[in-house]
């Protein structure tokens, strides 16, 4: 198994789903704000720590 995925663009969120049905730990960066919404809509209801930064 693994520790933890580091994604530096995440687009939808894919892989990230995927460490987190895996019981993984997940660390993803995503520049576009409308994926971003996305991801975290998808995520919506599972017990995660989801941390948005806006970069200018």
């Amino acid at each position: 198994m693994f520790e933890k995925v580091l994604h530096c663009f995440m687009g939808s969120g894919s892989t990230g789903q995927a460490a987190i049905n895996l019981k993984g730990n997940f660390i993803g960066f995503e520049l576009d704000n409308k994926l971003r919404k996305l991801i975290v809509q998808s995520y919506f209801g599972r017990e995660l720590s989801v941390y948005l930064i806006q970069v200018f």
